[in-house]
């Protein structure tokens, strides 16, 4: 009976089952070959996204020079309307000063017309 135990408790316990050499070889080509097919499917994702990130910087860019677009627009017209109500301005002042003069001068040469 002592003997029969000592060939069933053997039998019982878990022995640490070390590898084949074909078995290490398959393992470690697996891990290769998984880590090579990770790495081309991360490089394939890679571009893709880079190319949706320039699109986005596009995006933000169009908006952004359209905003700059939308300022100069209206700089350039409050500088028009500016320039438009200086030239009118000049312009008056310019028939007031003839008026003057031409009053000066008909005074001078005693026409009184404005007298």
């Amino acid at each position: 009976m002592f003997i029969a135990a000592l060939f069933t408790i053997p039998k019982t316990w878990k022995q640490p089952k070390c590898l084949s050499t074909d078995e290490q070889i398959k393992k470690i080509s697996y891990i290769h070959t998984m880590e090579y097919y990770s790495a081309i499917k991360k490089n394939k994702i890679m571009p893709f996204a880079a190319t949706w990130m320039e699109l986005e910087t596009l995006v933000l860019s169009e908006i952004s020079q359209k905003e700059k677009d939308k300022y100069h627009v209206t700089y350039l017209e409050s500088n028009i309307q500016q320039k438009m109500k200086l030239s009118t301005e000049k312009k008056l002042m310019d028939i007031a000063n003839r008026l003057v003069v031409a009053k000066w001068r008909g005074e001078q040469e005693g026409l009184g017309v404005w007298g």
